[in-house]
This record gives structure tokens, C-alpha cells and sequence, in this order.
């Protein structure tokens, strides 16, 4: 997959910070969050905020908004999850606007 990453996202490319994102992901869902049990790759994050882009097996993509509470949540809203069909959807419906939006950092 190749995005033309807008800021205020930048790629993940260490595979340690790219482990630590999916390893903090998985300590915050309780079961009953929609990526609960899901394999995820993280891919990108924000670096104004603490949002998080991952892809699923399936290809699908998820921008996630960590809590950083290192423990389950007690509600499946939170982490605050938006799932898209793809990546090339999600730069369409959300990466680009905001960077639109937003112009330069």
C-alpha cells in the first residue's frame, strides 16, 4: 500500500515503535470493542494527537484514538475507533481534509 502521507500524520517505520502502538492498542480493548481480538498493523499516527492508523487483516483500516490507560476500558467507545474500507478511503475521507483544513503545522 502506498499513501502520500499529509502532515499532521507521519508513518510508522520503527518496527519497535510500530510493536508499542499494537501492544498499548490490545491493553485498552475490553471485549466487547470492535477490534477486540483482531490482528492489527499500525501504520501511522498523528503527531499532534494521540490517534493511531492500523490496518486489519481484512484491509481494512482503523484510526484509533489511544487513552494511554495501559489497562482495558470499561467502555467499547473508548479507544474512539472509526473503521474504513481502506486505507486509500480513509486518506480520502479523512486524512486529507484535515490536512486541508488544518494547512501546514
Amino acid at each position: 500500500m502506498k499513501i502520500e502521507w499529509l502532515e499532521p500524520w507521519m508513518p510508522i517505520e520503527r518496527p519497535e515503535e510500530r510493536e508499542a502502538m499494537q501492544k498499548e492498542l490490545h491493553s485498552e480493548l475490553c471485549a466487547s470493542h470492535p477490534l477486540f481480538g483482531l490482528s492489527v498493523v499500525a501504520l501511522a499516527r498523528r503527531y499532534d494527537q494521540d490517534d493511531v492508523l492500523f490496518e486489519l487483516a481484512d484491509s481494512r483500516v482503523a484510526e484509533v484514538h489511544l487513552t494511554w490507560s495501559r489497562k482495558p476500558e470499561h467502555d467499547p467507545r473508548w479507544p474512539r475507533t472509526t473503521i474504513f474500507a481502506s486505507a486509500t478511503v480513509w486518506a480520502e475521507e479523512q486524512m486529507r481534509p484535515l490536512h486541508e483544513e488544518t494547512g501546514p503545522f
